[in-house]
């Protein structure tokens, strides 16, 4: 063979090695990269499967331990409420009631009233709720948290407007007497006003007017 030749066609194998190796070495590594993503792949699915168990678990047992609370109420406490009674009564204390129940029963668990007591200060036919405390006044008492409102008001320029009379009422911008006489009125056929803006449901007194008063009246 001519040396040339020979010499060509040792190259064209080396070529053809080197191309076969390199091929060898890209497959390789393609199939690790694979290898990885799969590991990832499957870690994960792993992880995730094992966090759902957990948070199965936990929940689980937060239920069943609500569940055992809750089981160890009897049915008559479930139904009953807590308050304390102090105050001008027989005996002051923290007493169980049943849902429901209004604060004149409280005050009778507690003894009643003692003598010297305001039966008028509280409603008395309010339903009371759990954590409720209760403190009857006695009339001396009421008298004095009355005069001490009256006297705040006064000192910052207000106007109870369920305690002023008539010509307390026409201090007020706007409110003339037929005005302050329809206030007293409508006071003692609806009782008592319960916040400042309920004064526009009196006969001549809209939106406008109550604007002006807003800020110098009060319910005490």
């Amino acid at each position: 063979m001519h040396r040339g030749a020979f010499i060509m066609e040792k190259e064209v194998k080396s070529m053809i090695k080197l191309s076969y190796t390199e091929l060898s070495i890209k497959l390789k590594k393609r199939a690790a990269a694979i290898a990885a993503i799969m590991c990832v792949v499957t870690t994960a699915s792993g992880c995730g499967s094992y966090n759902a168990e957990i948070t199965w678990e936990i929940e689980e047992s937060t239920v069943s331990e609500e569940a055992d609370i809750e089981s160890t109420k009897t049915p008559e406490e479930a139904d009953m409420i807590c308050v304390y009674v102090g105050g001008a009564v027989s005996d002051s204390g923290v007493y169980l009631l049943p849902q429901g129940s209004r604060l004149y029963e409280a005050i009778e668990a507690a003894g009643g009233m003692t003598e010297g007591a305001d039966p008028y200060y509280l409603n008395q036919a309010k339903v009371l709720e759990d954590a409720e405390q209760i403190i009857v006044l006695t009339t001396q008492e009421v008298q004095e948290r009355k005069q001490q409102i009256q006297h705040e008001e006064e000192e910052a320029g207000l106007v109870n407007i369920n305690t002023a009379d008539v010509t307390q009422l026409m201090q007020l911008n706007g409110i003339g007497q037929s005005r302050a006489e329809a206030i007293v009125a409508y006071r003692e056929q609806c009782g008592r006003f319960t916040q400042i803006e309920d004064i526009q449901m009196v006969t001549g007194i809209k939106a406008g007017l109550y604007e002006k008063i807003k800020d110098k009246i009060t319910v005490g």
